[in-house]
C-alpha cells in the first residue's frame, strides 16, 4: 500500500514540475534547461516526457499489482 502511494505521489508531482514548466517557459530536464522561445521542440518534448512518465506513476499506483 505503502508504494501504491509513493507511486501517486511521484506521478502527481511530475505533472505539477511539467504545467509549472509551461506557465513559466522553461523546464529542467537530465541536466540541461529547455527555453520555450530559444528551442520550442526541445521544450515541448521534456513536457510530453514528465507528462507521460507522471501519468505512467500515477496509472500504475492506482490500478497496478505490486506483489503476486
Amino acid at each position: 500500500m505503502l508504494i501504491k502511494i509513493i507511486l501517486i505521489l511521484l506521478g502527481i508531482t511530475l505533472v505539477g514540475v511539467a504545467i509549472n514548466g509551461i506557465i513559466k517557459g522553461k523546464i529542467f530536464m537530465k541536466g540541461l534547461t529547455a527555453i520555450k522561445k530559444d528551442n520550442p521542440a526541445q521544450f515541448w518534448l521534456c513536457i510530453i516526457v514528465y507528462l507521460a512518465f507522471g501519468a505512467m506513476l500515477f496509472f500504475f499506483g492506482l490500478l497496478g499489482r505490486i506483489g503476486k
